[in-house]
């Protein structure tokens, strides 16, 4: 420690102590002044212990959530309720499943060391300080970057063993494991934040400010909202002189404390409020007293930040019953209804308080209550327009009505429509595939023609032929027996008589067979002449029916189409008309609701203005 930070620290003559100790003493003053007895000089842990827990259980988003660490009380830290500490312990029981419970007993740390922090006895405390220090050492658990922690505290903070070395050498080694651990990015930031804090307090303490000074600057690097390093970093700079960056600090803790204010007021959240309210850092700044010379510039900072009327509650209070008085609640949704109650039980415990920051709360009460009332202006304009869209409701009806009919109706042409496609697709099928079997049918009757015994030459040469044979012997008995006897009449010879009757016989005979010949000749021909006609009368038949086809699909395409046409002609006058009902209706409604909102306007602004006399105190 140079000789200069002793005699910032310590002071080096009577007149200068007594300056500084009245400089402390209208210090403190004004503490007390304007913030009652809420900055704490002494932190007991059990206090601690209650506002950890509670910090812990607001779960607040990232950019609020710090929980202030003074140096003094920074060895408890690591036994308090934070959700960090506890995400950093699951992980190290995730990861230690398979090791030895006596290896793995980071719970038995913890109890050892509460120990040690709680101990009066300086050979009681060292005693547990050596134990747990021990316990550390036998801890086989790789991943815990938290034992590291502890034991560095130990170093840094008890006074029979104390070690800086040791205690930055821990550090580092923790820092290291944090690095590979698997945990998240966010939570390693934490960590990194903490470790450089902490190694902070180590420099703070052995006096070498410029190096604690580094390290709290290194600390916001990983964590842009944290409070204690921000706070420590601007006592650094003003032990070292540098009054503006000190002071540039100190305005960016109190603007954070403003900031949290404005969020619980926000979310109209009470318990979270007072939590920050007795939590404050700025009270933390009032308590060291090593910022009593920068008073000035604090209190200009202060009024600055943290500005607003010592009767403002009161005024609000007056408002909030003028409000009240009104009888207005049945414009009063639930979101208005919840900002209100919040509002009333804030006053409740607030309204009377001196603490300039229930003043600067006042402030972000204020604009609540404008945004209350500018929101039950709406509702009063939002509840007649409903009125008035009651009042219409039948124009809505009949138009929503019509729309559907509307609907309903291109539903059913669509669907008649691909009704008659499906019909007309079954009636063409029906029309090709009686053509289709009837043209089969004569294709199948022309192909086998041969098979029919009138179309068949030989059939008919054969038949002919048997008839013709038939014939030629009958002529051939009777010629023969009628040549015979007319020949043989004045002869008695029998032999004669037998011979001219067979010559007779033959000659008949013979003419008729050639006759015949000549008939079947005649016949078979005949035959094959009437085989091709039937052929050529198959095939004007095939060709009638191809043409008939066509002309019938065509027939019963046009029919359709013409039915279709009439169809929708139907129906798109009867969408005509409900359309021009549509526009009829509407116009209507436009009418009567211009009518009513004009009857509604004189009373609208009347509750407007009654809303207004809210502010007039």
């Amino acid at each position: 420690m140079n000789a200069e930070t002793l005699r910032i620290l310590h002071g080096d003559g009577g007149e200068e102590q007594l300056a500084r100790e009245l400089g402390a003493a209208k210090f403190k003053s004004y503490a007390k002044d304007k913030f009652l007895d809420y900055v704490k000089y002494d932190i007991q842990y059990l206090d601690l212990l209650k506002e950890s827990a509670r910090h812990a259980a607001f779960n607040l988003p990232e950019l609020i959530n710090e929980f202030f660490i003074r140096i003094d009380s920074a060895p408890y830290y690591w036994i308090l309720d934070s959700n960090n500490l506890y995400k950093a312990e699951e992980s190290f029981r995730v990861s230690s499943r398979n090791v030895l419970t006596a290896g793995g007993n980071y719970g038995e740390i913890k109890k050892f060391y509460l120990k040690w922090l709680t101990q009066t006895n300086e050979k009681e405390k060292q005693y547990f300080a050596l134990s747990t220090i021990n316990l550390i050492e036998r801890n086989i658990n790789t991943n815990n970057f938290l034992k590291y922690l502890l034991n560095a505290t130990i170093y840094a903070f008890d006074k029979r063993i104390f070690s800086p070395e040791k205690a930055e050498n821990l550090l580092e080694k923790s820092l290291q494991v944090i690095e590979t651990s698997e945990i998240t990015q966010e939570l390693r930031n934490e960590f990194i934040y903490l470790i450089n804090l902490y190694h902070g307090f180590i420099e703070f303490k052995l006096g070498n400010i410029d190096s604690a000074n580094a390290k709290f600057e290194i600390a916001q690097q990983y964590k842009h909202n944290g409070m204690s390093a921000v706070f420590y970093n601007a006592l650094s700079e003003k032990i070292m002189g540098n009054l503006e960056r000190t002071q540039e600090l100190l305005t960016k803790i109190i603007v954070f404390d403003k900031n949290r204010f404005g969020y619980a007021i926000e979310n109209n959240s009470l318990p979270l409020f007072n939590h920050f309210f007795i939590n404050a850092n700025v009270y933390n700044v009032f308590a060291e007293i090593r910022f009593a010379d920068m008073l000035p510039q604090i209190e200009m900072i202060i009024s600055s930040e943290f500005s607003g009327e010592d009767k403002i509650l009161h005024k609000l209070n007056k408002m909030m019953q003028n409000l009240t008085d009104l009888r207005m609640q049945k414009y009063y949704n639930d979101t208005i209804k919840n900002e209100l109650i919040f509002l009333e039980t804030f006053l409740v415990h607030f309204k009377d308080s001196r603490n300039i920051l229930s003043y600067t709360a006042g402030n972000f009460l204020m604009q609540k209550f404008d945004k209350i009332i500018e929101q039950i202006s709406a509702q009063i304009e939002q509840n007649h327009l409903e009125t008035i869209e009651s009042q219409l409701v039948i124009y809505d009806f009949g138009i929503e009505d019509s729309i559907e009919t509307i609907k309903k109706m291109k539903s059913d042409i669509e669907d008649t429509r691909l009704k008659y496609k499906k019909n007309l697709e079954l009636t063409i099928e029906k029309i090709n595939q009686h053509h289709k079997n009837a043209i089969a049918n004569l294709e199948f009757r022309m192909e086998h023609l041969d098979r029919i015994k009138k179309f068949d030459p030989s059939s008919a040469f054969n038949n002919s032929m048997v008839l013709n044979t038939v014939i030629s012997l009958v002529v051939f008995i009777i010629g023969g027996f009628i040549g015979g006897f007319l020949e043989t009449v004045n002869e008695a010879s029998v032999a004669e008589m037998v011979s001219q009757t067979i010559v007779a016989g033959i000659k008949w005979g013979g003419v008729t067979f050639l006759l015949g010949l000549l008939i079947s000749f005649i016949s078979s021909a005949s035959a094959i002449w009437e085989r091709t006609n039937e052929k050529v009368k198959i095939q004007r038949d095939i060709s009638y029916l191809k043409n008939h086809k066509e002309r019938e699909i065509q027939q019963v395409k046009s029919e359709a189409e013409k039915s279709l046409k009439s169809y929708d002609k139907s129906f798109e006058n009867r969408i005509e008309g409900l359309e021009k009902k549509i526009t009829s209706l509407d116009s209507e409604r436009k009418e009567k609701y211009e009518e009513l909102k004009e009857n509604a306007h004189d009373k609208i602004e009347n509750l407007k203005n009654r809303l207004v006399t809210v502010f007039h105190l």
